[in-house]
């Protein structure tokens, strides 16, 4: 391997470089000079929110087995806004499109937020594979 200036290999410089993150981040260094990037439109791209129509909804809030009001809840939307989307007259759009993402990659996430009021009510409610999750994740 090709060795550099100070005698060190490339592999050495990134171990060094990480040791020295390392310790910068449990506040073993001081008056280094840090610099940070700002990720700029022009150099990334998010891509958009998925499109969600009534029965995707429907179908998202059975499988997480919840009820209207409790969805609704967990999404901090009205349960008016839940029962407009899966009747179709009514499209998410917005901050709402990003939630529905969220709670259908990661539903864990959406049982988390549910504090159910016995153990046996959640049984019920709640997928046991979602309860183990949100178990796990809370930990």
């Amino acid at each position: 391997m090709k060795k550099r200036i100070d005698d060190r290999s490339l592999g050495e410089e990134i171990i060094s470089g990480l040791e020295e993150a390392l310790a910068y981040e449990h506040g073993e260094l001081t008056d280094v000079k840090v610099t940070r990037a700002t990720l700029a439109s022009q150099h990334s791209k998010v891509a958009p929110a998925p499109v969600y129509r009534a029965n995707r909804i429907a179908s998202l809030r059975e499988r997480l087995r919840l009820s209207q009001p409790i969805f609704a809840a967990a999404l901090n939307v009205s349960p008016e806004t839940v029962k407009k989307w899966e009747q179709g007259t009514r499209e998410p759009d917005g901050a709402a499109l990003r939630l529905l993402e969220l709670a259908e990659r990661h539903p864990a996430w959406i049982i988390e937020r549910i504090g159910a009021t016995s153990p046996r009510s959640t049984e019920k409610t709640i997928p046991a594979k979602f309860r183990a999750a949100a178990k796990r994740s809370s930990r």
